[in-house]
């Protein structure tokens, strides 16, 4: 039985845990650079399963999903209380719609779905996600020397 939104955010959440976000992101590009240097192309594209993302497909999410969260983040600090746009990508209903058929439904369907805006409802694109109010940031800065 696949995981739960909620399972997954946990699963996520558990990985960095007591650890400085900031850091934790700092130091991905490196980590990932690591982890792929001595892969060829065709190692990257291939699929472990046929409903699940090649390592190249998963490296693009995370682009896609970094240029959102860096564009969320700057909101968020220019103005109190932003609601924040949902975000869905055509990789993620492509896997959702996927796991749902119990087979690789392709990239078609996928885009078909999100024109006809019939997406799964476990989609990130259909929560309700928004900022409560705090107050303003103090000064923010990173330490370097740490």
């Amino acid at each position: 039985m696949p995981e739960t939104p909620q399972q997954y955010t946990q699963r996520m959440l558990a990985h960095s845990q007591g650890k400085d976000p900031l850091r934790l992101q700092q130091g991905t590009p490196r980590k990932l650079a690591a982890l792929i240097k001595r892969l060829n192309k065709k190692q990257l594209a291939k699929r472990p399963a046929p409903a699940k993302w090649s390592i190249a497909e998963i490296l693009a999410h995370l682009a896609d999903a970094e240029l959102v969260i860096g564009y969320r983040i700057r909101l968020i600090l220019a103005s109190n209380g932003t609601a924040i746009q949902a975000y869905c990508d055509l990789l993620e209903v492509r896997w959702l719609l996927s796991e749902q058929a119990g087979h690789d439904v392709g990239t078609n369907r996928a885009l078909a779905a999100l024109a006809r805006d019939v997406i799964p409802t476990d989609a990130a694109a259909k929560m309700a996600i928004a900022e409560v109010p705090t107050a303003p940031f103090a000064v923010l800065s990173i330490d370097d020397d740490r």
